[in-house]
């Protein structure tokens, strides 16, 4: 699991392998087919750069990325 990133699937609107959207467009590799089901990969998770690739591309609103941290104002 992510330190500073928190990436959850909501697997009751997922099409999982049937759209795998999200796969193609995470710049950083982070989701990976698993069996019929989009995964986090968890290695990968605190590599999100909060881009939203996924987010924007993801038909079906299944993805809700956290940031698990906050950032400090100079």
């Amino acid at each position: 699991m992510g330190v500073f990133v928190g990436l959850i699937i909501d697997y009751d609107r997922c099409k999982g392998k049937e759209c795998g959207i999200c796969v193609d467009a995470c710049p950083v590799n982070i989701f990976l087919e698993h069996i019929d089901l989009i995964d986090v990969a968890p290695a990968q998770e605190d590599e999100c750069s909060f881009c939203e690739a996924c987010l924007e591309r993801c038909q079906g609103t299944c993805i809700t990325i956290e940031k698990k941290y906050k950032m400090r104002s100079s």
